[in-house]
C-alpha cells in the first residue's frame, strides 16, 4: 500500500505556541507514535471496536487499522477528521490531534522541491542530442512490457533463466510498485527511458496526493564505485536538488541517509551496470547494494538495477530478487512509435508518414531491428530528414548514417555551429590560431573514435586529457591554458557524439561508444584479427581481448583488473565495418559447427541486432535451425528454441514452425506423468517453477511477435484438457494481459470447468477482476457453495475482501455463517470459517464455534489458510485484486 503526500492544513493549526513547538520537537516518527497511542486510548474509552469506528466514519476497517498503527502514515485530513468525530473526541483535543497528524504526515519541503525538479529534468530525453534538442521524452515515449524470469534447474545440475509465461506487465508498473528488482535489456533496449519515465510518474503521483510506494532517485552505476551511498546520491542529484538545499538547512547526505517520508523508502534507480567494464568492480557495486538489504535497511533503500544481460553469477550477489526482461516493442507498436516521432519532429501528416515508413521497414526486413527503441528512434529521425532515402542495410550502416546526421546538426552555418563557435573563441588570437582550431575540428572525429576504443578497452582517461595529448592538438604557445581548454571543451560539446555530465564527457550511448571503437580498429586494419578473438570469446565467462597497436586491448591477467567482455553489440559493429571475406566466413562457420546450438544462438543474436552476415552463414544457420525444430528426437525445449532462433533470420519460416509446434501434442508435457510425479512429491510447487509446457512457450512467443495465430493458439490451449490446470490458468492470464477480447468469457468457462483442479477454478474467478467485478463476486459465491470446488479458498477471498473494505457486500457475512453451520463440511473447516466471521466483527461467529463438537481443532498448519489479517493470500494471486 502506498503512502500519500501529506499536506499541512493551515486551518488545523491553532497557533505557533508551546504546543506546536512541543509537537514539532518530536519529529515525524515521534508524532506518528503519539498519534497512534492517543487514538487507541480514545478507542478504549469509547468502548468501540475498529469495525464500529469504520462504520460510523464511513471508511474501511483497513483505514482505521492503519491510523492505529504507529508504523503506518496517518490518513488524509478529511478521513482523519471523520475518525475523530466517530470517536466523539472533544473539540479542543481534536485540534491537538489534527496538529499532531499534520506533523506526522508532512514531508520535508525539500522533498517537494526535489520531485518537482526531477520531474522537470526527466521530461528531457535521456540522450537529448540523439533525439534532437527540442524533442522531449514524453513526446516520443512508447510504453514497453516486462516479463519476469525464473531460475530453471536443468537435469545436469546447472541453472538457466527462463521467462515466465504469465508474468507479463507494463514496465512502468515494476518501478511504481517500488520493489527491489533487476531489469535486463539489450543495447538500446529502452532502459534509461524507462527509469526517467518512472521518475516522472512518481513525481506526478506525489504532487497529486496519490499514494506512492517509494521515492525514486536516479544514479549511474559508475557513480556508486568507492563512494558511500548517501554521498553518491547527493552528488547524482546535485543539479536537481541542492541549489535549494541551503534554504532548508538540510545537508545532502542527511536527506539520503533516512526515509524521505514516514513509511516511504528511496527507490534507487541504478542505470548502466554493464557499463562498468571491470567485472570485479561491477561485483563490488552489487555487493554494496546487497549489503543494504542484508543490513535490514530495506525500509530506507530499495534498488532497481538496469543493465544489459550479465553473467547470472554476478546478479546472484543481490540474492533472491525478481529479474525482468524489458521486451522490445510489439510489431503492432511500430506504427504508433513512428507516429509519435514524426509528430514531435514536425512532419506533416504523421499518420500517413508512419504507415509509409513501417511498410518500408517490412519490405527491407528491418521491422525486427526497429522493435528496439533506440533503433526505432534513429530510423525515424533519418526518415524525417529525408523521407525518400533508402533505408540502411545493417545496424552498422544505420549508426553511420545517424552519426553523419548528428555531425550535420552540429556543423550548421548559424551561430550555434562549430565553425562559428571556433571563430568566436579563437579570432582574438589571430589567423594562425584560427587555422589551428580548424585543423582540430577536422581531426576531431578520428580522435573521438580513438577515445572510444580506449574507453572500451578499459582506459578511464578523460576526454579532454586524451584529446589534448594527441599529436596536432597541443596548445599554441601564445594561448593561455584556460582558453585552449575552453576551446577543446567546446569542440567536444558540439561534436554530436559526447554529452557533458558533472564536468566530464561521456558518449551519448554505450552503443555509440561501441560503434566508434569498432570504426577505429577497422580503419587501423586490425578488425579481422580482433573479430576472430572476439567471436571465440563471445559469450564465454572470461573472454580475453587481444592487442591492437596503440590500444590497450590486451587483457592484463593481473587480478583480472581490466578484464572486459566481448559482447554481441560490439562484435556486430566489427562485422558490419569489414567487407565480407573468406576468413570471416570460416570463423563464423566454425562457431556453428563446433558449438552447435550455442553457436547458432550467438549467430542469432547478431542477426537480431541487425548485423550484416555473409549469406552462406545465414543459409547454414537457417537450415540447421529448421532441421532441429522438426527433429522429434530432440527435446521439446530444443525444438521450440530452434524455431524461436529461426525468427531472427526469417520471420515467416520461424513463425510457421512456432505455430506448428504450439499445436503439436507431442511437444507438450504428458498430463499423466505430471500427476504421477506430483502425487509422490513433497514440494509440487517446485515442479511448476522448473517446468513449462513448450506448446505454451511457442504460442506465447508467436503472440509476442504480433502474429495473430499466437493468441488463437493460446485460446485453444486454455481449453485443452491435455494441458495441466496450472498452465491453462497461466495461458488465460497471458491472454488477459494481451487484451484479447475473448478472455472474460474464456475465464468464465474455466470457472465452471470440472476438469480443472479445485483451487484453479477459484483463481480463475479472481482473474475476472477488474474487468467484470460483479461476475467475479458472483462466481466466488457460487464456488464457496460448491463442495466440488475449493470452497474454503473462495470463502477466504470473499472474507478477506470484506474485511479490508474492498468488498462491501452485506451477504458475505451471511454466506460465511451458512458455511460455518453446514453439517456437510468437516468440523475443522467450519471452525476456521467461524473464526473468520468473528474477525469481521460478527457475533454469530462465536455462536457457531460454541455449536461445534468439543475438541474440534483447525487443520494442520500445512493445510490451513492464513489469517485474514495477513497481507497476502495462500496463493500467488493477490487478494487485493477486488
Amino acid at each position: 500500500m502506498g503512502v500519500h503526500r501529506g499536506e499541512v492544513n493551515k486551518d488545523e493549526r491553532p497557533g505557533q505556541g508551546a504546543l506546536v513547538a512541543e509537537i514539532d520537537a518530536v519529529g515525524r516518527s515521534g508524532a506518528n507514535k503519539q498519534l497512534a497511542r492517543r487514538l487507541r486510548e480514545h478507542l478504549d474509552v469509547a468502548g468501540m471496536t475498529q469495525a464500529d469506528v469504520a462504520r460510523d466514519a464511513t471508511v474501511s476497517k483497513a483505514t482505521v487499522n492503519n491510523a492505529l498503527n504507529p508504523d503506518k502514515g496517518p490518513p488524509n485530513a478529511d478521513t482523519f477528521k471523520r475518525i475523530l468525530d466517530a470517536l466523539k473526541i472533544p473539540e479542543t483535543e481534536t485540534k491537538e490531534l489534527l496538529l499532531l497528524r499534520s506533523r506526522a504526515a508532512s514531508p520535508p519541503a525539500l522533498l517537494d522541491g526535489y520531485l518537482e525538479s526531477v520531474e522537470r529534468a526527466a521530461r528531457e530525453h535521456p540522450h537529448p542530442l540523439m533525439a534532437g534538442r527540442s524533442t522531449g521524452l514524453a513526446e516520443v515515449y512508447q510504453s514497453q512490457q516486462v516479463r519476469r524470469r525464473h531460475t530453471h534447474n536443468n537435469t545436469d545440475g546447472s541453472r538457466s533463466q527462463r521467462a515466465s509465461e504469465a508474468d507479463l506487465r507494463l514496465a512502468t508498473e515494476i518501478a511504481v510498485d517500488g520493489g527491489m528488482c533487476v531489469v535486463l535489456a539489450g543495447p538500446g533496449g529502452g532502459k534509461s527511458s524507462l527509469l526517467r519515465t518512472s521518475l516522472t510518474i512518481a513525481a506526478k503521483r506525489w504532487k497529486a496526493g496519490d499514494p506512492v510506494a517509494a521515492i525514486p532517485v536516479l544514479i549511474q552505476a559508475a557513480d556508486l564505485v568507492g563512494v558511500a551511498l548517501p554521498a553518491a546520491l547527493a552528488k547524482a542529484t546535485e543539479g536537481a536538488l541542492w541549489r535549494s538545499a541551503p534554504a532548508h538547512g538540510v545537508s545532502a547526505e542527511k536527506l539520503f541517509s533516512d526515509q524521505p517520508h514516514l513509511g516511504l523508502p528511496w527507490l534507487v534507480l541504478v542505470d548502466g551496470l554493464d557499463e562498468i567494464l571491470d567485472i570485479d568492480t561491477r561485483k563490488d557495486v552489487l555487493r554494496s547494494i546487497a549489503a543494504f538489504a542484508d543490513a535490514g535497511l530495506h525500509s530506507t533503500y530499495r534498488f532497481l538495477v538496469a543493465t544489459r544481460p550479465v553473467a547470472d553469477q554476478e546478479l546472484d550477489i543481490l540474492g533472491d530478487v525478481p529479474h525482468y526482461d524489458l521486451l522490445p516493442f510489439a510489431t503492432d507498436d511500430l506504427r504508433q512509435v513512428a507516429e509519435l516521432w514524426f509528430r514531435a519532429l514536425g512532419l506533416t501528416n504523421p499518420e500517413q508518414q508512419a504507415a509509409r515508413f513501417t511498410s518500408a521497414l517490412d519490405r527491407a526486413n528491418l521491422a525486427g531491428m526497429a522493435r528496439t527503441p533506440l533503433m526505432a528512434a534513429m530510423l525515424c529521425q533519418l526518415h524525417a530528414e529525408d523521407p525518400d532515402s533508402r533505408l540502411p542495410r545493417s545496424r552498422g550502416d544505420l549508426y553511420g548514417a545517424f552519426l553523419d546526421l548528428l555531425r550535420k546538426r552540429q556543423h550548421t552555418a548559424d551561430a550555434t555551429g562549430i565553425h562559428e563557435q571556433t571563430l568566436r573563441t579563437l579570432a582574438h588570437w589571430g589567423p594562425a590560431a584560427l587555422d589551428w582550431g580548424q585543423s582540430i575540428s577536422d581531426r576531431l572525429p578520428e580522435w573521438i573514435d580513438h577515445l572510444a576504443a580506449e574507453h572500451y578497452a578499459g582506459n578511464t582517461v578523460s576526454a579532454i586529457d586524451f584529446i589534448a595529448s594527441q599529436p596536432g592538438a597541443q596548445r599554441p604557445r601564445r594561448m593561455p591554458h584556460d582558453v585552449w581548454n575552453s576551446f577543446l571543451t567546446s569542440c567536444l560539446r558540439r561534436s554530436g557524439l559526447l554529452i557533458e555530465r558533472a564536468g566530464t564527457f561521456d558518449f551519448l550511448h554505450q552503443t555509440i561508444l561501441e560503434y566508434c571503437a569498432a570504426s577505429y580498429v577497422t580503419h587501423n586494419g586490425q578488425a579481422p584479427t580482433l573479430i576472430r578473438h572476439a567471436v571465440l570469446a563471445f559469450g564465454h565467462k572470461h573472454p580475453l581481448r587481444y592487442g591492437v597497436s596503440g590500444v590497450s586491448y590486451l587483457i592484463r591477467r593481473r587480478a583480472h583488473r581490466t578484464r572486459v567482455r566481448s559482447g554481441a553489440s560490439y562484435l556486430g559493429f566489427l562485422l558490419d565495418a569489414v567487407p565480407e571475406s573468406r576468413r570471416i566466413t570460416r570463423i563464423l562457420k566454425r562457431v556453428i559447427k563446433v558449438e552447435g546450438t550455442l553457436g547458432l544462438e550467438r549467430i542469432g543474436q547478431l542477426a537480431q541486432l541487425g548485423t550484416r552476415l555473409p549469406p552462406c552463414i545465414t543459409d547454414m544457420a537457417m537450415t540447421r535451425l529448421e532441421s532441429d525444430a522438426g527433429d522429434e528426437d530432440l527435446t521439446s525445449f530444443s525444438r521450440v528454441r530452434s524455431a524461436r532462433l529461426l525468427c531472427n533470420f526469417d520471420r515467416v519460416r520461424g513463425t510457421n514452425l512456432l505455430d506448428a509446434l504450439a499445436g503439436d501434442t507431442t511437444v507438450g508435457l504428458d498430463l499423466d506423468s505430471i500427476e504421477a510425479f506430483l502425487s509422490e512429491s513433497d514440494d509440487p510447487d517446485s515442479y511448476f517453477a522448473d517446468e513449462q509446457d513448450e506448446r505454451v512457450v511457442a504460442a506465447e512467443y508467436l503472440a509476442e511477435l504480433g502474429d495473430a495465430r499466437g493468441a488463437d493458439r493460446l485460446h485453444r490451449l486454455a481449453l485443452d484438457t491435455t494441458l495441466h490446470s496450472v498452465f491453462r490458468l497461466a495461458v488465460a492470464r497471458m491472454l488477459k494481459e494481451l487484451g484479447d477480447p475473448r478472455t472474460i468469457d474464456l475465464i468464465d468457462d474455466l470457472v465452471w470447468d470440472h476438469t480443472l483442479e479445485r483451487p484453479t477454478r477459484v483463481l480463475a474467478a479472481l482473474l475476472l477482476q477488474p474487468q467484470d467485478g460483479p461476475r467475479c463476486i458472483t462466481r466466488l459465491c457460487s464456488l464457496a457453495h460448491d463442495l466440488n470446488s475449493d470452497y474454503m479458498l473462495a470463502a477466504w477471498h470473499l472474507a478477506k475482501g470484506h474485511l479490508e473494505g474492498r468488498l462491501d457486500e452485506p451477504h458475505i457475512a451471511d454466506l460465511l455463517d451458512g458455511l460455518a453451520g453446514d453439517p456437510r463440511l468437516p468440523a475443522c473447516d467450519r471452525l476456521e470459517v467461524a473464526r473468520w466471521l468473528t474477525e469481521l466483527g460478527d457475533e454469530r461467529g462465536v455462536l457457531r464455534i460454541e455449536d461445534l463438537p468439543p475438541g474440534t481443532t483447525l487443520r494442520p498448519p500445512g493445510y490451513r489458510l492464513p489469517p485474514l489479517l495477513l497481507k497476502r493470500g495462500p496463493t500467488c494471486q493477490k487478494p487485493e485484486s477486488f
